[in-house]
């Protein structure tokens, strides 16, 4: 069993264990607190991306802008929606069973997201607590055309590219430093796509299609939560992904960054 297999194996026994232990000995709590919670986030990444059979590497850089709609369904069980925009780049991805070879240059597509995340916090004293977490986001790029340089004729190049992205994982939130909750977040990330590119010179069309998925798996997560006020908190954490090197390329670590400004009523 390779690594990523065992780590998700061993978050998947612990939700499981986790949600039969709250089904066994917590008594679900609907009282009159703040249930709901909406919010602004904003996210970048950088996932060192694999393709053409996994023998070659390219970055694809990503900002997301999010809206945060979040339910506390039972006391420490929350579900939410994200909807919202990302910007993505997939600089130095190459086609080359096109007519005329391309590689991408820098440039950003534009296109919607959506997901959907979930907390369940199956741990707690008074200095901390421990909980599971997962969260899926779907991009869907907007089509976007270049014109192909140096023909004598008319050329252009059309690419459509989708990404999504599961996190399941565990996180760790010391309570005795409030109102800031500094957390470590530990998950197996899985983030893959495709890029469809159709190149058209006069009566010529021809699309190829890249595969692409992330090279690292494994994610740390380093944040904290302050309470700006009983219903106003301020999340930030800086993500770390390492992943090794390949027969054609160096290992090393990709970065991520987010805030989040939630409002509980």
């Amino acid at each position: 069993m390779n690594l990523k297999s065992c780590i998700f194996s061993a978050v998947l026994i612990m939700f499981v264990f986790a949600n039969l232990s709250y089904t066994q000995e917590v008594t679900p709590d609907f009282s009159d607190g703040k249930k709901w919670s909406v919010g602004l986030g904003f996210e970048y990444f950088k996932s060192t991306m694999s393709w053409d059979e996994d023998s070659l590497i390219s970055p694809l850089k990503s900002y997301l802008m999010t809206f945060h709609v979040n339910y506390e369904i039972l006391d420490g069980l929350y579900l939410g929606g994200i909807f919202g925009y990302a910007s993505s780049d997939f600089e130095s991805l190459t086609f080359r069973e096109l007519p005329i070879s391309l590689t991408m240059d820098k440039g950003a597509i534009g296109g919607m997201l959506f997901g959907a995340e979930a907390m369940f916090t199956f741990y707690e004293t008074d200095y901390f607590d421990f909980s599971v977490m997962g969260q899926y986001i779907y991009y869907n790029g907007g089509e976007k055309q270049w014109d192909i340089p140096g023909l004598a004729v008319d050329g252009t190049a059309t690419g459509k590219p989708k990404w999504s992205r599961a996190t399941v994982g565990v996180s760790f939130r010391y309570l005795a430093a409030e109102p800031f909750l500094p957390y470590l977040n530990i998950a197996y990330s899985s983030l893959s796509g495709t890029f469809a590119m159709e190149e058209s010179i006069q009566t010529l069309n021809r699309t190829e299609e890249k595969n692409i998925s992330g090279v690292g798996s494994l994610m740390i997560g380093l944040g904290g939560i302050y309470d700006l006020s009983d219903s106003l908190s301020l999340l930030l954490e800086a993500d770390f992904t390492p992943y090794s090197g390949g027969d054609n390329y160096e290992g090393g670590v990709d970065f991520g960054a987010l805030l989040r400004i939630m409002y509980s009523f």
